[in-house]
């Protein structure tokens, strides 16, 4: 058959479908005029989506796949209509299959999306959430300043190299595994939400090798121990707030999951962290009741710490909650440089809502 699909587009395709892209956000380019005449084509498009062993193994919200295929079954039935007088046109089989396999399989609670990252030919998986709220809380699901920051870190990783990170507002852990990929010396991914937290450690570890990291999956909000549990007695090396660690992976790069309220934030805490070059943090900027305890944590990391710089990735939703949180950290003496947003390359993000990148020092 002629009119070979390229395999950009199909890659496209498959970039738009792992990280759950909305249906009607997605940019075909044109593809079902194409894939109408090459079967071997559909076929690898099914294989690198709908069968691929990623998906079955961490699949996809099975409403989202079935969605997904019937799209493509209705546009290609349609494109065969179009050209059946004028040129040779299937629809392989295995489509129709693979539909019918969604249909009867039951639908799971437990949902991911993988982020296929181009520049270092890998994929990061993630467990998220489909709601906008589950549990209480937003850190369930990755939100557009998470892509936006973690873009731009990829874009800048030279800056992150042997350094020592913090992330406020860890989530689902996106932004903690892209920074793994820029050589730095050891990251402190923080939250102060147990749900959350629990489901960080565990995209950790379907994202690092499982035999080199520890991981306490019983850990509870008021639970109190020196070492988590099911650390190996050869292995109680000195932990970093021990008492606030619910996970931590042996580095290059030494990875811990920390609990960490901001209103918790204090010289002794800051003491036991050491050196921090960098803190990052993305859509943490909401609320405008928590950026007391926001700033001032901010203000003592800054004074105990010794951190270099503070980038927040911020959705602006509505403009006077930003401002009012630019002023107050304004008014503790930090001074922020807006920063530019990169092009879409690693990620995909809606731009219908406007991100803005702030980097922040503090005059001591």
């Amino acid at each position: 058959m002629s009119c070979p699909v390229t395999k950009e587009k199909v890659e496209f395709v498959t970039k738009q479908f792992l990280c759950n892209v909305p249906l009607n956000n997605f940019q075909w380019n044109d593809i079902f005029s194409d894939l109408i005449l090459d079967e071997i084509a559909q076929q690898t498009l099914l294989d690198s989506t709908i069968n691929s062993n990623l998906v079955l193994h961490l699949p996809l919200p099975t409403n989202y796949q079935k969605s997904f295929l019937k799209r493509i079954i209705d546009c290609l039935e349609e494109c065969r209509q179009r050209y059946s007088e004028l040129k040779e046109t299937v629809i392989c089989d295995e489509i129709y299959s693979a539909y019918g396999r969604l249909v009867a399989i039951a639908v799971t609670e437990d949902n991911f999306k993988h982020y296929m990252i181009k520049d270092k030919d890998k994929v990061i998986s993630l467990k998220e959430s489909n709601n906008l709220i589950s549990d209480g809380t937003t850190g369930l699901r990755t939100w557009q300043a998470a892509l936006v920051l973690s873009e731009w870190i990829f874009k800048n990783e030279s800056l992150f190299k042997n350094e020592t990170i913090m992330e406020l507002g860890a989530g689902v852990g996106l932004i903690g595994l892209v920074l793994r990929e820029c050589s730095p010396k050891k990251i402190y991914l923080t939250d102060c939400h147990q749900t959350v937290l629990n489901n960080l450690c565990k995209n950790l570890k379907i994202n690092i090798d499982k035999y080199r990291d520890k991981y306490r999956p019983d850990a509870q909000e008021n639970e109190d121990s020196s070492f988590p549990r099911g650390f190996p007695i050869e292995d109680r090396v000195e932990i970093i707030c021990a008492s606030r660690c619910l996970y931590h992976n042996v580095g290059p790069p030494d990875t811990y999951v920390l609990k960490l309220p901001w209103e918790e934030v204090n010289i002794e805490e800051c003491h036991k962290l050491g050196v921090i070059d960098s803190i990052i943090a993305a859509d943490i900027v909401y609320d405008e009741d928590s950026f007391v305890a926001l700033v001032g944590a901010l203000k003592c990391l800054t004074e105990s710490c010794s951190v270099k710089r503070v980038i927040f990735s911020c959705t602006e939703r509505n403009p006077e909650t930003l401002k009012s949180f630019l002023l107050q950290m304004n008014s503790a003496s930090f001074f922020q440089q807006e920063l530019e947003i990169p092009v879409q390359n690693n990620f995909i993000w809606p731009t219908d809502t406007p991100v803005k990148l702030f980097s922040f020092k503090r005059s001591l």
